[in-house]
């Protein structure tokens, strides 16, 4: 137990020492309002409302009025036909460099080339035929597809096993008071749900591969209920494909997957509290969720504070154990905090490690992020960001990199 607690005492330790929020929770932090405000998505990501739309409409150093294109400042909503049909979109472009270093003869560090990345291209769709039911679909233009070449089988293959090319659900509230149902190919509630794939909150230290992969979806339903404002409950059943995928590999064969068969139903759940001080203007979650299927299951906790347009600050710890014997099994703790400067101008910071044990194997990577999200207009965003990398017995990587944003 005390080196336990000491473990803790230096996580926390860095966390207060760095700095970073990603775009989604932090934005929820700091306006005091749930994920689903601002996205038709009740688990945030994706598709924005017409809320969060404006929000990204009127976030930027300056006004498209101020450099000539008064029109685009004009358009009042991304719902169109009094509200029936709404239409979105990210674009998000990666500069960095990927792979580890390498040894020359010479014994010269060799660096991994500097590559630009198409990390999302990624359409929405949405219908609102009543007040009570959403349609809403998605699909994500893989890089895989984008590059192309033989070993690309169709529009809807993926880099990541377990990664779905598309989400499209139903979204049905007959009542505010009463549950929302989702159903369709959806993700399950899992944690917090973040825009940055490179986060370490998800993936085993022991493998290149995420556990749970970005864009992870799966055919099933689940239900949301906030009776109150302080607190949300979630769950739901899906056909764990994917997540089968994801964990056996796909190319395992299905009398060979040992850990989710092919084919086996996946449960989630999450409960959150989410006291509000409005006097002192400051908003809070606390949390935990749990996804299983077969012999695996993955259990989140986390904690976010934050202070009404100026600072958040989150915890997030992720515990996984698979196998029949749970020989297989992962700890990750996550620290982000950031500070908005402006409305367009946010910096942050990220401190993260990931342990895996491996039918007696110790794996160990540590990793941290500083830098800024930056609008210098309404609908882009620039991230450049220092990253370290640190792989325990392997390589350590420090690295600028640069993202572009674009959405609507």
């Amino acid at each position: 137990m005390p080196h336990i607690l000491a473990r803790l005492g230096v996580f926390l330790l860095v966390l207060l020492a760095s700095a970073s929020a990603w775009a989604v929770p932090r934005m929820s932090l700091i306006a005091g309002t749930p994920c689903d405000a601002c996205h038709i998505n009740n688990q945030g990501a994706g598709m924005r409302t017409e809320i969060g739309w404006g929000t990204g409409a009127f976030t930027g150093m300056a006004m498209y009025e101020d450099v000539g294109l008064e029109a685009v400042t004009n358009i009042e909503s991304n719902f169109y036909l009094e509200g029936l049909v709404g239409a979105g979109i990210d674009l998000r472009l990666q500069a960095a460099r990927l792979g580890q270093p390498g040894l020359e003869t010479n014994g010269d560090v060799q660096l991994p080339g500097r590559v630009v990345i198409p990390m999302q291209i990624q359409p929405y769709l949405a219908i609102v035929p009543t007040d009570w039911l959403t349609l809403y679909g998605t699909y994500n233009l893989d890089a895989k597809v984008l590059r192309g070449g033989d070993d690309v089988e169709g529009i809807c293959d993926t880099h990541y096993d377990g990664s779905s090319c598309f989400e499209a659900m139903a979204k049905i509230q007959v009542d505010p008071a009463l549950p929302t149902l989702r159903a369709g190919q959806l993700q399950p509630y899992i944690g917090v749900r973040h825009d940055d794939h490179t986060m370490w909150i998800r993936r085993d230290a022991s493998q290149v591969a995420p556990i749970i992969a970005p864009n992870y979806a799966d055919l099933g339903a689940d239900l949301s209920y906030q009776p109150v404002y302080w607190f949300r409950a979630d769950a739901g059943g899906y056909v764990a494909n994917n997540l089968s995928d994801a964990l056996e590999g796909e190319g395992t064969a299905a009398e060979d997957r040992s850990v989710v068969g092919s084919n086996a139903l996946a449960y989630s759940g999450r409960v959150q509290f989410l006291p509000q001080f409005s006097d002192q203007g400051v908003t809070s979650w606390l949390g935990a969720s749990v996804l299983g299927a077969g012999s695996f299951m993955m259990q989140n906790y986390f904690v976010g504070v934050g202070k009404k347009d100026l600072v958040a600050v989150m915890l997030e710890g992720s515990l996984s154990n698979r196998g029949e014997d749970a020989d297989h099994s992962t700890l990750n703790l996550m620290g982000m905090a950031s500070w908005q400067l402006f409305e367009w101008l946010i910096v942050e910071g990220r401190y993260e490690r990931a342990t895996t044990s491996k039918q007696g194997d110790e794996f160990l990577t540590q990793a941290g992020v500083v830098g800024v999200q930056y609008f210098p207009l309404p609908y882009i965003e620039l991230r450049p960001e220092y990253r370290v990398t640190f792989v325990e017995n392997q390589y350590s990587l420090g690295q600028f990199t640069m993202q572009l944003h674009l959405f609507y």
